[in-house]
């Protein structure tokens, strides 16, 4: 199954309310009482999980291939969403079978509604960047 939008965004919020909480493992608790408040299907709660879980379980690897690409940008200075979104469009380029032109479009998609003015465009940057790097690699 192709990854929702409305997976993607889930994702963001949950990835991005730990952020804001400095809390930086996952809980499967605090997954079920988010997808509780949210009345996330059981479907889509499945993909949610599964996508967070990837992501927090390794957000060093993940900040290393973002930090790589945003040389002229010290990687403590990216706004959080931005951070977030990333974050989870990287693992979905590592992980999953999407074109990583549909993933950098779902990720833009989401930097027009929970970023700043300028995050469209930083992480079409960014993404363009890691997306070269994995297909020269073979990744």
């Amino acid at each position: 199954m192709k990854t929702s939008r409305r997976v993607r965004e889930y994702c963001l919020k949950f990835l991005y309310q730990n952020e804001l909480q400095n809390f930086h493992f996952y809980s499967r608790n605090k997954m079920r009482l988010f997808l509780q408040h949210f009345k996330v299907n059981e479907q889509t709660a499945s993909f949610v999980a599964t996508y967070v879980e990837g992501i927090l379980d390794r957000p060093d690897h993940w900040d290393k291939l973002i930090a790589r690409k945003s040389a002229n940008w010290s990687f403590e200075r990216i706004a959080i969403i931005d951070k977030m979104i990333l974050r989870l469009a990287v693992y979905e380029l590592v992980t999953e079978k999407e074109p990583a032109s549909v993933v950098i479009n779902e990720a833009l998609e989401l930097a027009k509604v929970f970023g700043t003015e300028n995050s469209r465009r930083f992480v079409n940057g960014i993404l363009d960047a890691v997306a070269s790097e994995l297909q020269a690699s073979g990744a």
